[in-house]
């Protein structure tokens, strides 16, 4: 995706790892144990209930890509890495590798098949939300707007 701000701003934002949960719904916290790790806290998609894990940042090229993996044995094991690429007009853009690997074996693998529609759909979700939070500083919503009434009728001709 194109994101309508510089490569330095959208690179800082996203290397603060607690502005993650900003765009990020599933996300209840991620807390910066150091430079390089971080524990998670997220509510399992679908489901109810949450999990924890521990994260590190295995790459981290200023401005160009972080990468990172999960460690001390996480229940769902994942790792990725987002890339940073001038566009034109001052634009970035943004390109995120998601993996994350079922536990129980092969019953854990069939399971995350069923899912994996959802779980695509959360990250793609997730994805353009950042864009929205990155460009215009929050999420647009439509909860808590009055509903527009119609005051005539719609004449078709």
């Amino acid at each position: 995706m194109t994101v309508a701000k510089p490569r330095e701003f959208v690179y800082n934002y996203w290397r603060r790892l607690s502005n993650l949960p900003a765009f990020m719904h599933h996300l209840q916290e991620v807390k910066e144990l150091n430079e390089r790790q971080s524990h998670w806290i997220a509510e399992v998609p679908g489901i109810g209930g949450k999990i924890e894990w521990d994260a590190e940042i295995v790459k981290d090229e200023p401005n160009e890509r972080i990468g990172w993996q999960s460690i001390n044995g996480a229940l769902i094991r994942n790792a990725g890495k987002v890339e940073f690429f001038d566009a034109p007009r001052q634009e970035t853009e943004v390109r995120i590798i998601f993996s994350y690997h079922p536990p129980a074996g092969g019953i854990g693998t069939a399971a995350a098949r069923l899912f994996h529609p959802i779980v695509k759909g959360i990250i793609e979700n997730e994805a353009y939300n950042f864009k929205r939070v990155i460009e215009a500083g929050e999420i647009p919503t439509i909860n808590g707007q009055p509903s527009g009434k119609r005051t005539g009728k719609i004449k078709l001709i």
